[in-house]
């Protein structure tokens, strides 16, 4: 009866600690929607100087990654900006490529920071989100993020990759923003975006639909932008 109490006990211990663990990660991930790492005041009409600096960084960047010869496409803010309006939206200080581990882990990250270099950038990475950052040498904003994503071959998806995301469940795919492989099947098409041909995964804001489960049909425009506008009008 006793062995029978503690193997219960042994159990509900280990339940609340999955469960915490989980409800851990899952704020985490719900922090991370801005992959920098760090909230900042919202500038929401970065100046024209800065936007020929995101376009600047956005130009180095391809040249970098055609360097490397690896699969990129757009994704996330700057897909929908690209499909909208061929822009950046006005709030935002970066943009995002999303890679293929199968790819870029073929070469040694000193091997990659050196090809960055010679574009005149710096890269990091966030072993947590599976995330590079893309800047100058001074740091300042703009940036552009690297998104890694590899294939699952369990659920036929692609997944995040990065400690944090792999500790979540292949199957919780509103996590870990899967998305199926036949949206970035090659050729994909080009969309003209800040000026400069960039690759976009298959039919078109499907794949947003995976990347933002809960709210891909809502109004991008952060509330204290349309506030300002109302002001101003």
């Amino acid at each position: 009866m006793r062995l029978r109490l503690l193997r219960i006990r042994s159990r509900l211990l280990l339940a609340l600690i999955t469960f915490a663990v989980f409800v851990l990660i899952f704020r985490l991930t719900l922090n991370s929607r801005d992959e920098s790492g760090h909230k900042k005041e919202i500038v929401c009409h970065h100046s024209p100087d800065s936007r020929s600096k995101l376009f600047e960084l956005l130009y180095r960047t391809k040249k970098a990654l055609d360097s490397l010869r690896v699969s990129y496409f757009l994704c996330y803010n700057s897909l929908w900006g690209a499909l909208k309006k061929k822009e950046a939206f006005p709030w935002l200080p970066y943009v995002e490529l999303c890679l293929l581990n199968e790819e870029i882990s073929n070469f040694d990250e000193t091997f990659v920071f050196r090809t960055f270099k010679r574009e005149g950038l710096l890269i990091e990475y966030s072993s947590s989100d599976g995330v590079y950052t893309v800047t100058t040498f001074n740091g300042s904003d703009p940036f552009a993020k690297l998104i890694i994503f590899e294939e699952n071959q369990v659920i036929n998806q692609y997944r995040r990759v990065g400690w944090k995301n792999r500790l979540i469940p292949p199957d919780s795919c509103s996590l870990i923003h899967c998305f199926p492989p036949r949206l970035i099947e090659k050729p994909l098409e080009t969309v003209t975006f800040m000026g400069v041909e960039l690759p976009v995964p298959r039919e078109e804001i499907e794949i947003l639909k995976y990347l933002f489960p809960n709210d891909w049909w809502k109004d991008l425009e952060p509330e204290e932008c349309k506030e300002k506008e109302n002001l101003n009008f």
